[in-house]
């Protein structure tokens, strides 16, 4: 009887959830002719990589009510945070471009070695 009840009442309240949850969006969005910008052809793609800046005294807006406090500087490249269980702030930096630059004679010394036979090992009697 509890399960004849519960899907009574279950079928109606999907079916209103669903129809409540429907968005409006104007036609030109999607469909079989959405209103698309023209594509523009050219040897590479057009990016624009934005220039790093100090942020000086100046401090990012926030709601009404919100403060900003700076809990680190003089970092130079830092890429990803994690907050722990114990509220201590991960930052892990990037390196900077001191990654060591590859000769051409590097990439010939790996290919002779890729092709190299693999070394003989020492037997023990």
């Amino acid at each position: 009887m509890k399960l004849k009840l519960t899907s009574l009442f279950a079928a109606p309240l999907s079916v209103l959830l669903v129809a409540g949850g429907a968005s409006a969006q104007s036609e030109q969005d999607y469909g079989p002719n959405p209103d698309l910008p023209e594509p523009q052809r050219g040897l590479l793609p057009d990016m624009t990589v934005p220039e790093p800046a100090e942020w000086g005294d100046q401090l990012p807006t926030v709601p009404d009510g919100y403060t900003i406090t700076a809990i680190a500087t003089d970092l130079q490249i830092p890429r990803q945070t994690l907050v722990l269980p114990n509220g201590d702030i991960l930052v892990a930096e990037g390196s900077g471009g001191n990654a060591p630059k590859l000769k051409p004679k590097d990439f010939i010394a790996g290919y002779i070695k890729a092709k190299a036979p693999p070394p003989l090992r020492a037997a023990t009697d």
